[in-house]
């Protein structure tokens, strides 16, 4: 995630293990309406299984804010990360992507119309 940022790429990763308690051990945090926002905000999507993780995995996303998985995590360029817990509804999480795909270009414009 750190080099994306430094790319200028924000980021999503959805944190999942398989002995979540769930049908989906993705939470329904994964559609193809998801992945197709996404792509369309700049965001590069990945997925991390923390089935065999470590306690300093879920240490790390404690310290994020984020208390149980699943959860789609999306770290825009500027700002906080913001979480999805499982369960969240899909018109919500593709709302939120788009809004801050709006504000990207919205900043990006900004430096661009400065630079003239």
């Amino acid at each position: 995630m750190a080099k994306n940022n430094c790319l200028g790429k924000q980021s999503a990763v959805l944190f999942y293990a398989r002995w979540a308690l769930s049908a989906d051990p993705k939470g329904g945090l994964f559609s193809t309406a998801i992945d197709r926002a996404l792509s369309d905000a700049d965001y590069v999507a990945m997925s991390a299984d923390l089935t065999d993780s470590s306690v300093e995995d879920f240490d790390a996303l404690k310290e994020q804010g984020f208390e149980s998985i699943p959860v789609l995590v999306l770290y825009p360029r500027n700002g906080q990360p913001i979480g999805f817990e499982g369960g969240t509804p899909e018109s919500q999480i593709i709302g939120a992507i788009e809004k801050l795909g709006r504000s990207a270009a919205e900043i990006h414009s900004a430096k661009f119309n400065l630079a003239d």
